[in-house]
């Protein structure tokens, strides 16, 4: 399977459709403001066929998520997501350029010979790989074609989370020079203590790099999360909460934060 990838100055590659926006939504309201082409593509993003049983964890996250969209109309929650999705990126600028790939969320995954769902749990999604898991192979032999001037935005993998951990090894494996590499951190997963020096050793030679964002610039970053309504309640207790937790991260960490790994 080729994939079709954009072409801009930024490509962001978003695990779910809310990572990117939690994690860079300041960054790409800068470029695009700036007048930089700006491409998002979210790679877990495809909706499971109607007759596909689906695991009882993940008919509770759509529960979940439907509570929190407030909506009624939840038969194809992935659907909902992407709608979300293309407004967040709406708010910052008109000239993202938004996509989505048709892969699975790891909750929707299977084993491809016996069909068994590979992630059950909450504790599934954040543990190790499975190895039966298919996600890894069309992204890995499809890899974008990256302008001399392109920088390419990934997940550093903060938080553990299973589609987070196969956007970052693929990424590392398509072997593209560090210079146009930036490894964001994945919010809100990075807000827990410790969680990013997990990541980062010093001495294996990583620069970090730190987008001081304006008050405007938080607010808009702020509004552009709200439209991922359906995922406010799995990190937090309603929008306010969100809106507070994000202007703390952003505070202590003197904005927004990527990493480059120039090698030791």
């Amino acid at each position: 399977m080729k994939l079709l990838w954009p072409h801009a100055q930024h490509l962001y590659l978003s695990p779910h459709l809310d990572d990117v926006v939690l994690s860079c939504g300041g960054m790409i309201l800068q470029q695009t403001t700036a007048g930089r082409s700006v491409a998002v593509v979210t790679v877990f993003a495809g909706s499971p066929s109607p007759s596909r049983s689906l695991s009882p964890f993940a008919l509770e996250l759509h529960h979940r998520w439907q509570e929190s969209a407030l909506q009624e109309e939840f038969s194809d929650p992935p659907a909902v997501r992407r709608i979300e999705d293309i407004r967040a990126f709406s708010r910052l600028h008109p000239t993202i350029d938004v996509i989505h790939f048709p892969f699975m969320d790891c909750i929707y995954r299977v084993h491809p010979v016996t069909g068994e769902a590979l992630y059950v749990s909450e504790e599934a999604i954040f543990g190790e790989l499975a190895s039966a898991d298919p996600a890894f192979e069309p992204l890995e032999i499809s890899p974008p074609v990256l302008d001399e001037d392109t920088l390419l935005h990934c997940p550093l993998g903060i938080g553990h989370h299973v589609d987070h951990q196969v956007v970052r090894r693929v990424v590392d494996g398509w072997g593209f020079d560090a210079s146009q590499v930036r490894y964001y951190e994945d919010y809100p997963y990075a807000g827990e203590p410790g969680a990013v020096e997990a990541m980062i050793h010093p001495d294996e030679g990583w620069i970090p790099h730190i987008t001081p964002l304006s008050e405007a610039e938080l607010e808009s970053k702020i509004a552009a999360v709200s439209e991922h309504r359906s995922q406010i309640k799995t990190f937090w207790e309603n929008r306010e909460a969100m809106a507070e937790s994000v202007r703390t991260f952003s505070a202590r960490t003197g904005g927004e934060r990527v990493w480059i790994h120039a090698g030791q």
